[in-house]
């Protein structure tokens, strides 16, 4: 019989980009999505059962984070792109912990901002989808 029982809180998650702690993110279970761009390992086969493994070298991935319209994040976020798009072109690590764990989830060493988030206006609040593109994702 297993004794553990442990809780999970948003509010214990600290996503930092470029030194600078991200915040007002968006209601939902998909608030930041971290995805690596292809499979670790793939497998293959041989007509005759022999098989092998082969390791991928590519960790690079997005990390996509969802954030409301009035964002305390969004002005350092655009700020990025403007100086990405005016030729100022500097990666920026990404790290993302969860306090409730004491683990570090996520790293990436270098991370650039895909492009300007798209901007919906309408009655009701509508997110901004800002994608980070990562050379290399650590996930633990």
């Amino acid at each position: 019989m297993s004794t553990s029982f442990n809780g999970y809180s948003f509010d214990k998650v600290l996503p930092i980009f470029g030194f600078v702690p991200l915040e007002g993110f968006t209601d939902g279970d998909d608030a930041i999505t971290v995805t690596r761009r292809n499979p670790t390992f793939d497998l293959t086969v041989g007509a005759d059962g022999h098989g092998v493994a082969a390791r991928s070298a590519d960790l690079s991935g997005t990390i996509v984070l969802k954030l409301l319209q009035t964002s305390p994040s969004i002005p350092f976020l655009a700020a990025l792109v403007q100086a990405q798009e005016a030729g100022l072109f500097k990666s920026q690590p990404f790290l993302l912990k969860d306090a409730s764990t004491q683990l570090q989830l996520v790293a990436a060493a270098a991370c650039i901002v895909e492009m300007p988030a798209e901007q919906v206006y309408g009655k009701a609040q509508n997110d901004r989808i800002w994608t980070l593109l990562a050379h290399h994702i650590e996930m633990i």
